[in-house]
């Protein structure tokens, strides 16, 4: 959302400012301040630059023309489509104050929303211990422990249970896992995201806790046994509480060394809680601020926050500061059961990461919820006030006295603490000693804010409790199932970095139920196939083949619908739903369900009553509307059923009976009394709220009777359901209509057929089950081939002829067409199609799909009969494109072809051309020693055959070198040579784009100060300072302003007008390190009894 705002906020700027701007003048006798002109060029190239958007949104406010400027950036902004909006960042889950800043500060500058009041201005009445997190319910942990008991080992016993745990073995391992971390993470974040700079959260963290500059190593020494770090919250860019525990018999020691280490520079004070003396360490710049203490000879605890750090003193005396007993991780049943399914001791475990049921429900709680999005809001109020103190100092030369002035001088849309800029949280706002930057009395500063452990709110605005109701709402409906435990087993060796974690069987989650489905089983071993030297990845996961099997049965209960059949089906309930939405025109409301009498009894189907706009006026005035369905008179007319409201059956049909139906019964659309509803009504939206259903064939009535379906919540898809039936075709409120699978949760059901629960569940969001739609248990094989073969023949070929996985690979070609990730993640400058970032992921991948040479496979159990299925098929191909020879092709003029390919024998490759416009599309396949394959490059089945040439000679079958499990990743990176310039190519492009990315932040810092004598170091320290982040260039290259502090240049990538780049990322980069360092991965998924079990392992080289 950061870069979308960037973009619209520069394109604003060039469409209103153009034609005026050239007129503009600099301030005489200021030479580095900001004119017009200036900033919309400079935001041209940099239009995610949050300080840059501050300073042209700001002059454009000072020369008169911010009404139009707010006008076309608050239209734009504010489009739905652009983002989840403001309350959610506010609300978002984990750390990133960084990413929602620039859309707060935006919003601050246009003013709040029509109908909105201004953060701060109403005074807190709802009190936070009435409002409801997500109610998502746990699992049975003592039923699931049962008699089980594991070691859980010592650190659990320290921490609370609504604290997360991180534990380490060595401090050198878990300075070991970070550093990997940021290898892999800076290559991400350079690929993936177009970012190079760091928030030096770890470096102040250290700081804070006094151990900055402190070696592993120095640590280790004193025979740590172990290190675990726990805190309240994940916000740890912002400021979070962070408590380090270190257990080992001279770990006091080691403390007492650390402690006299910094003792002349930082002031002392003493305490006790629950009987544990500990001491407050803190220096004077406010820099260090830790609470130290030593509850036993082996164990040393060192933290930031005291609130915090008092938790954890308690849970290691087992009682709280009034004598109750304290509750501690490791007493849970939910803890104690993740560990039995992953035992402590093992080689696999150098690192344990745990988020408890406890910590995640606190985590999305209203407490810490509210508390942050205060934070947020106050977060964006310092930025901002650092904002207009580097263009006070740009244009005056020296740092403003007050927040006062900076508002007389027009740098501020207002003084910050007052009217809309008033403070979220009943604070106050100063200006830092130095005039850099801004204060706040409760939260202190942007560069390292108090954790909300420390501020936690007991009264909010109604405001502020609407916005977490939504919030609520919003999460039940996208992650009701994450209330899971999470836990990630890390082990760090020289061979391999190798990751785990366990997700135990989720609640409602159709998608985790059709994975187990299609996947589940007993884990297999893959990667049985000889492997092509030209391979370069693969994807394999277990093929379930009952589905299949059980579709090739004799035929039971009704026929599928074709796709046709639920095309005509759609189109007749979206004729329904327009005529619905045209008698609410005209009547003001939706017709009742059924069209009575004086006395309210029901005479006639409301299908009746809609007749007049489905072009059946004539058939409307046959009626007579004060008699019933079943009189003499109107009983007759039951056989001129409407077109639309007819089905598949065709039985049904000609009885005048459908399965068309309205949802009637308390706070539906059709409510009893008569009365019909308005649109205004349905407060959980017209496109959450289900209007009609088809219902089961046994269900269907004459079309003029007034019987509908009538909702039964305990019950919601009584009636929908009969043999063969697995989705239920729906018409929605807004004219659409969805199918919806009946394995869809109960409480979504509910949900959509209620129109004002409050219980929002977008239709769209749900799986559709419509024909035509892909779908992993569509048969392989199409209808007219099943209906022309014997399908016992298909049956012995999936059941005997092929093995029980399916491989996906993908293979080694110069590359013609690059990915963009940073592109289609938001990273890239240019989204002309303005479509979301999974959007452009999925074309992009598809299109990767397309083009790079890539291979399916299967292994063969029965040569003959795969050969026998391949000749039939053949057979009927050909016979199938002789049938469709001068037929109608429709709007695409696609022309199939079909050849054997001359092949070294014994091997027998066929190939399926499809042409249209010009292009063709080609597939290859064929059986190949154990293997049945499809490729779309003749090379691709070559070096295959080449490969199971080699296994043969060397003994025959290959032996499966990979974990068992139910499906597997595995990336070869020995086998990328013709590929790899061009990967190798693209990430250098990446780190160039990356690292002139920061040179907006580099000038706009420089000509502020106007000393060009400052040193690297300095200047990047007063970047931070204004951004909250440290720029440095992914290839180590070294920033220098040019004499007017107006431009950039790096000394790897030259500047803006001189561009330069490496062929390839440097032994310097996170790229190269990654790349030098990778020998390979493989990541596998196991369904269990337990859960799911997810491992990756990145294999690395040895030094």
């Amino acid at each position: 959302m950061s870069s979308t705002l960037g973009r619209t906020f520069a394109a604003a700027c060039f469409a209103i400012l153009s034609l005026s701007s050239a007129t503009a003048q600099q301030p005489a006798g200021k030479p580095t301040s900001w004119t017009l002109d200036e900033a919309m060029q400079e935001l041209r190239y940099a239009p995610d630059d949050v300080y840059l958007q501050y300073v042209a949104a700001q002059l454009a406010r000072r020369e008169g023309k911010f009404d139009q400027f707010s006008g076309l950036i608050g239209r734009q902004a504010r489009n739905p489509n652009s983002g989840r909006g403001r309350s959610t960042d506010l609300f978002g889950t984990f750390t990133g104050a960084l990413a929602v800043q620039e859309s707060l500060q935006l919003d601050t500058m246009l003013g709040p929303p029509p109908g909105a009041a201004p953060p701060g201005v109403d005074k807190p009445s709802v009190k936070v211990s009435t409002l409801t997190g997500p109610t998502v319910q746990s699992h049975p942990w003592e039923k699931l422990l049962g008699a089980k008991k594991p070691d859980v080992g010592p650190f659990p016993n320290c921490v609370p249970p609504d604290f997360y745990l991180a534990e380490f073995k060595s401090v050198g391992k878990l300075t070991e896992a970070t550093t990997v971390g940021t290898v892999y993470s800076g290559h991400v974040f350079v690929q993936m995201l177009g970012q190079s700079w760091s928030e030096l959260t770890m470096e102040r963290i250290k700081a804070q806790l006094g151990l900055l500059n402190l070696p592993a190593t120095v640590i280790d020494r004193f025979g740590v046994e172990g290190v675990a770090v726990t805190g309240s919250d994940l916000f740890l860019s912002e400021g979070s509480d962070v408590t380090v525990l270190v257990r080992g018999p001279n770990v006091v020691a080691a403390a007492d060394a650390i402690s006299k280490m910094g003792s002349a520079k930082l002031r002392r004070e003493d305490s006790t809680h629950v009987g544990i003396a500990y001491s407050r360490q803190w220096s004077e710049d406010g820099r260090v601020n830790a609470f130290v203490a030593s509850p036993s000879v082996d164990l040393h605890v060192r933290g930031n926050s005291l609130p915090a750090f008092r938790r954890v003193l308690e849970a290691i005396a087992g009682k709280t500061a009034d004598g109750t007993p304290a509750k501690r991780l490791s007493e849970t049943a939910e803890f104690r059961y993740v560990r039995s399914l992953m035992p402590r001791g093992v080689p696999e475990e150098d690192g344990f990461l745990y988020l408890s049921d406890a910590f995640i429900r606190n985590t999305v709680g209203p407490q810490l919820k509210l508390t942050e999005r205060r934070r947020m809001l106050v977060y964006n109020h310092l930025r901002m006030i650092g904002h207009a103190c580097l263009m006070f100092r740009t244009e005056f030369g020296r740092p403003p006295t007050s927040l006062q002035e900076l508002a007389d001088k027009q740098c501020a849309p207002g003084v910050f603490g007052q009217g809309l800029l008033t403070h979220p949280d009943g604070g106050t706002y100063s200006l830092s000693p130095d005039g850099t930057s801004g204060v706040c009395s409760r939260y202190g500063s942007a560069a390292a804010l108090t954790p909300c452990l420390e501020r936690l709110p007991t009264e909010v605005t109604a405001q502020e409790a609407e916005e977490y109701k939504r919030f609520v709402k919003e999460y039940e409906q996208y992650w009701r199932t994450y209330f899971d435990p999470i836990a990630v087993r890390v082990q760090v060796a020289p061979e391999q970095l190798r990751l785990e974690t366990l997700v135990l069987p989720l609640i409602d989650n159709s998608i985790y139920t059709e994975m187990a489905r299609a996947l589940g089983g007993k884990p297999i071993a893959f990667d049985t196939l000889p492997t092509a030297k030209s391979c370069i990845g693969s994807l394999f996961f277990q093929l379930n083949k009952d589905p299949y099997l059980a579709k090739l049965a004799p035929a039971a209960g009704p026929k599928k619908p074709t796709l046709e059949g639920a095309m005509v089906a759609s189109n007749n309930l979206k004729q329904i739903g327009l005529a619905m939405h045209n008698y609410h025109d005209a009547t003001t409301a939706l017709p009742p369900a059924a069209i009575t009498d004086a006395k309210g009894k029901a005479l006639l189907s409301w299908r009746v009553a809609i007749l007049p706009y489905i072009e059946q006026q004539p058939l409307y005035q046959q009626f007579k509307l004060d008699e019933p369905w079943d009189s003499v008179h109107n009983l007759k007319l039951v056989e001129k059923m409407p077109a639309v409201y007819q089905g598949l059956s065709k039985a049904l049909n000609k009885q005048g009976k459908t399965q068309i139906k309205a949802v009637t019964g308390k706070d539906t659309l059709f409510p009893p009394g008569g009365k019909g509803v308005k649109f205004s009504d349905v407060t959980d939206g017209l496109s959450n709220t289900i209007l009609a259903v088809t219902a089961a064939e046994a269900e269907a009535v004459e079309w003029t009777k007034p019987d509908d379906w009538a909702f039964d919540a305990k019950s919601p898809t009584r009636g929908l359901t009969q043999e063969g039936r697995n989705a239920v075709l729906v018409l929605i409120s807004d004219g659409s209509t969805r199918t919806i699978p009946l394995t869809t949760a109960e409480k979504d059901w509910v949900a959509l057929f209620t129109r004002a629960g409050g219980e929002v569940v977008e239709a769209d969001n749900l799986p559709d089950a419509r024909p035509g739609n892909f779908s992993i248990f569509d048969m392989p094989f199409p209808d007219e081939f099943l209906s022309e073969i014997d399908t016992a023949n298909v049956r012995r070929f999936l059941a005997d002829g092929i093995g029980d996985q399916v491989g996906v690979h993908m293979f080694d070609e110069s590359r013609l067409l690059d990915f963009d990730f940073a592109g289609v993640l938001g990273g890239s400058t240019n989204n002309s199609l303005g479509l979301g970032g999974r959007d452009r992921l999925g074309i992009g991948m598809l299109v990767q799909f397309f083009i790079r040479p890539t291979a399916v496979s299967i292994p063969v159990k029965d040569a003959k009969l795969v050969d026998e299925m391949l000749d039939a098929m053949d057979r009927w191909t050909v016979e199938a494109m002789g049938k469709a020879e001068g037929q109608s092709r429709g709007f695409l003029p696609i022309t199939p072809e079909f050849y054997r390919v001359k092949f070294p024998t014994p091997h027998t490759i066929r190939c399926s051309t499809v042409k249209f416009f010009g292009f063709k599309i080609r597939y290859f396949w064929g059986r190949i020693g154990n293997g049945l394959y499809v490729a779309n490059r003749p090379f691709v089945l070559e070096d295959i055959a080449t490969a199971h040439a080699v296994a043969e000679k060397a003994g025959g079958a290959k032996a499966a070198d990979g974990p068992k499990g139910n499906a597997m990743l595995r990336i070869r990176p020995e086998n990328w040579n013709r590929v790899l310039p061009g990967y190798r190519l693209g990430w250098a492009e990446n780190d160039r784009a990356a690292c002139q990315a920061n040179f907006s932040l580099l000038t706009s810092v420089g000509r502020g100060w106007n000393d060009r004598g400052a040193t690297d170091e300095k200047l990047l320290a007063r970047v931070a300072q204004v951004y909250g982040t440290r720029p440095h260039c992914p290839e180590g290259g070294r920033y220098t302003l040019t004499p007017d502090g107006r431009d950039c240049a790096c000394s790897v990538h030259g500047s803006r007008m001189n561009p330069l780049q490496p062929a390839e990322p440097t032994s310097a980069s996170a790229s190269g390190k990654w790349m030098a360092n990778l020998s390979g991965v493989i990541a596998t998924l196991t369904f269990q009894d337990d859960g799911l079990h997810a491992v990756v392992i990145s294999g690395r080289k040895k030094p």
